[in-house]
């Protein structure tokens, strides 16, 4: 009796655990969120995100917290959607951040007053799946976000951020109030962990790590007086980006890796991203130190060392 008593109390926890759309004061979480930045090769540093406080507020009780500007952003859970506001002016409208009664293929519109600059206050996402996952013995759901900051038209692209039900986005836990503005939240920030009172309920499976910094690993060549080449590794997408002057473009053009040892390893097919801007996946390429060759019309033309980590 005792043992089945022990596992119903288990499958509650875990029940309200995954129901619960995202933490409060009274959790006291602590995410670690990888930064990132793009001077001179890619810079990563490790900074922590938590509430400051709590308070009442417009009829509400809020966690506050400190984001972008140094802006207050007021955060409360709204049945299964989470929602904010900017200062504690009742007259200005909540926004909101998360909602997790939606179904594969719902439209929403999350974000606040930070995309003013860009002719709106919310960008159109829509929820493209939802699976479940585990980690520490708790399930979660996961929603599939692809969103679209000119609201569905598709003049700027389309970005993609993952929800975790109780922790928040892959990206920035406060997203909407932080880096939805430019894509800077698909592009540099992830999560690390989530902590709650100390206990890890959130590690993310490809970095492994709660701190980390990456420094840059772009390193300059000349490439025989012809002009410039520049390679550089971008672990959260793990792919390499070799970038040449656009003298060396013309003509056909062959890459090649090599290790340390003289090994060569092959490169996939360059997705171009720009005048001189070529980007190769390769996410099985192990830790080491590499040389990325550029040959044409039957001569080597260029080559850049580049630091895979």
């Amino acid at each position: 009796m005792k043992g089945i008593l022990a596992m119903g109390l288990l499958g509650l926890s875990l029940s309200t655990v995954a129901q619960h759309p995202f933490p409060t004061p009274a959790d006291q979480p602590v995410w670690n969120v990888l930064d990132c930045g793009t001077i001179d090769g890619l810079w990563c540093s490790t900074v922590p995100i938590m509430y400051i406080d709590s308070v009442s507020a417009c009829g509400h009780a809020y966690g506050r917290t400190i984001v972008a500007y140094e802006d207050t952003l007021y955060v409360r859970n709204d049945g299964p959607r989470t929602v904010f506001r900017v200062g504690a002016n009742c007259l200005d409208r909540e926004y909101l951040m998360y909602d997790y009664s939606l179904s594969v293929g719902d439209t929403v519109y999350p974000s606040g007053p930070f995309m003013a600059g860009l002719g709106a206050d919310s960008a159109w996402f829509i929820l493209a799946s939802i699976d479940t996952v585990v980690q520490q013995g708790v399930p979660r759901r996961r929603f599939g976000m692809n969103f679209d900051l000119s609201n569905g038209t598709g003049t700027w692209g389309m970005g993609q951020m993952d929800w975790i039900e109780g922790v928040g986005s892959t990206t920035h836990p406060f997203y909407a109030g932080m880096c939805l503005v430019d894509f800077v939240c698909a592009k540099w920030y992830k999560l690390l962990c989530y902590d709650s009172a100390s206990v890890n309920l959130y590690l993310d499976t490809v970095l492994n790590t709660c701190d980390t910094v990456i420094i840059p690993t772009r390193i300059e060549e000349e490439s025989h007086d012809r002009g410039e080449m520049a390679v550089s590794w971008d672990p959260l997408s793990r792919e390499l980006t070799v970038h040449l002057n656009p003298s060396l473009t013309s003509g056909q053009i062959r890459f090649m890796l090599v290790g340390m040892d003289g090994s060569v390893f092959p490169l996939q097919t360059p997705i171009r991203s720009g005048a001189g801007d070529f980007r190769f996946p390769a996410r099985n390429l192990a830790a080491g130190i590499y040389v990325v060759q550029v040959a044409g019309g039957g001569s080597m033309v260029a080559r850049g060392r580049v630091v895979v980590q």
